[in-house]
């Protein structure tokens, strides 16, 4: 099921350039917004994509990275795990397995 999970993902970034441009914090208050913690692509679409942040919550993409929309704003904390913070269903990708880390 591993292998089959990471074959997903090396196939799903193969071609994209990724940029750094951060951590950036907002404020000396949030320190690492911008921290990408955990990735996870659709085993079933690669312009699927959800990243999971430092103190930013989870995110997720359907376009391939054009656009992001956050899925996780009204949790009680907003760090995700890492590395593995992030799993997707592999019967259900619409379902997702998100472990979060104490802020």
């Amino acid at each position: 099921m591993m292998t089959q999970i990471m074959e997903a993902m090396r196939l799903g970034l193969r071609g994209r350039s990724w940029i750094p441009i951060g951590p950036s914090p907002l404020s000396k208050v949030i320190k690492y917004n911008g921290l990408v913690c955990a990735i996870a692509i659709s085993p079933s679409n690669p312009n699927v994509v959800y990243v999971g942040t430092g103190g930013g919550g989870l995110w997720r993409t359907m376009d391939a990275g054009h656009f992001w929309q956050p899925l996780f704003d009204r949790q009680p904390t907003l760090g995700i795990g890492e590395p593995g913070g992030i799993a997707i269903n592999p019967i259900n990708p619409s379902i997702l397995y998100v472990g979060t880390s104490v802020d």
